[in-house]
C-alpha cells in the first residue's frame, strides 16, 4: 500500500488499523503533514534559495558535498588548505544540516 492509497481510504471515511488502534482522519493528516515536513528537510534545494548566513551542506554539480558557508557571489567556503588559504566550491544545491546530537542529560530527560 502506498500513501495515495491510504489517502483514498481516508477520503472514503474508513479507519486504517494500526496495531490495535486506528487513526482518526485528523491524526492521519497530522502524520502526513509531519512526514512531508521531514522529507522536505532532506531534499536538495537549488543553491539560489540558500540562506547566506548559515552553515549548510552544499553539493557541486559533480556530486562533491561540503559543509560550507557563503563567501561571495556564487562561491562557498568549506575550509582551509594546509597553507591556510581558504578553499572554495561552486555548489548547485544545498540542504540544512541536521540538529546536533542531544547531550546525555537531554537523552535521559526524554
Amino acid at each position: 500500500m502506498n500513501i495515495e492509497q491510504i489517502k483514498l481510504k481516508f477520503k472514503s471515511g474508513n479507519d486504517i488499523p494500526v496495531s490495535r488502534a486506528s487513526l482518526t482522519a485528523d491524526e492521519f493528516n497530522f502524520l502526513l503533514s509531519r512526514i512531508a515536513e521531514l522529507e522536505a528537510q532532506t531534499q536538495w534545494r537549488d543553491i539560489e534559495s540558500a540562506p547566506k548566513k548559515e552553515l549548510l551542506l552544499v553539493c557541486e554539480e559533480n556530486g562533491d558535498q561540503y559543509v560550507a558557508s557563503h563567501h561571495s557571489s556564487n562561491w562557498w567556503c568549506y575550509g582551509q588548505s594546509d597553507d591556510g588559504e581558504p578553499m572554495f566550491c561552486l555548489p548547485t544545491h544545498w540542504m540544512p544540516l541536521p540538529p546536533p546530537p542531544k547531550s546525555e542529560d537531554e537523552n535521559k530527560a526524554g
